[in-house]
């Protein structure tokens, strides 16, 4: 597919070797999602269906970080899940990504709304930057 130029929020990026989805950058930090692997993803996947069964659980499982992922339905990244409870993956000024591909337009959606979501374990910060993204309904 034709790699974005620019490197805007849902934007994949190459960084460190890893696959990350952009988010938002400040002038220090800069916050991206990791695209995890299948296997890791199924058992994070596994985990959250695990635990969502048990109301209780349920409350917990919003606090907490772990949880913070959305399942991906980008045709090259189906089956994985791009992890956004770490988000800040480096100094603005030395972090240098390369743009390798862009989200489909549903999971834009889906991790925009996810990480503007009050409920959960996600960084204020990180919250306030994403709600300033305006994103195409």
């Amino acid at each position: 597919y034709d790699m974005p130029q620019i490197i805007t929020f849902g934007t994949i990026v190459l960084y460190k070797e890893k696959e990350y989805v952009f988010l938002v950058r400040t002038e220090d930090i800069t916050y991206a999602a990791e695209i995890l692997d299948q296997e890791s993803s199924v058992n994070f996947k596994k985990l959250r269906s695990k635990t969502a069964k048990n109301s209780k659980e349920s409350y917990k499982l919003k606090q907490s970080l772990a949880y913070c992922f959305v399942e991906l339905k980008t045709k090259e990244y189906e089956e994985r899940i791009a992890h956004y409870g770490y988000p800040q993956i480096g100094d603005t000024s030395e972090t240098v990504m390369n743009p390798i591909g862009i989200l489909c337009d549903e999971d834009i959606k889906d991790l925009h709304r996810e990480i503007s979501a009050e409920d959960l374990a996600v960084s204020a910060e990180l919250r306030e930057l994403i709600q300033n993204i305006k994103i195409a309904k």
